[in-house]
């Protein structure tokens, strides 16, 4: 498996806010082994730098968070993945998506 789509936050506007995933980590231990290399990476940088602490302090060894994409704290806007050339995944299919992953945790059966 190469690409997952594990929410760390649910961002729905009719929230107002971004509201936590309780289940981050339950859902990343289901389906993702502890020495995977991981690359982590969102718009701005922030989930996925909290997410990539998680991991860590989880005991997972080679987890990086991906800088780019977005904006930088001075607003200047940083390359990501895309950009320079590397390959993009939109899948969010069987066994990537969100809910095909949840369904490997006991929240999800």
């Amino acid at each position: 498996m190469d690409t997952v789509n594990v929410l760390i936050v649910f961002c729905l506007p009719a929230w107002g806010r971004p509201i936590p995933n309780p289940h981050f980590l339950t859902m990343v231990e289901a389906n993702i082994t502890k020495d995977a290399n991981v690359i982590i990476g969102c718009q701005a940088d922030v989930r996925s730098q909290h997410a990539a602490e998680l991991m860590q302090r989880a005991g997972y060894t080679n987890v990086a968070n991906m800088i780019g994409g977005g904006q930088d704290l001075m607003g200047w806007t940083v390359p990501g993945w895309q950009p320079v050339g590397l390959p993009v995944s939109m899948d969010n299919g069987d066994d990537v998506s969100y809910t095909s992953l949840s369904e490997k945790t006991d929240e999800g059966k």
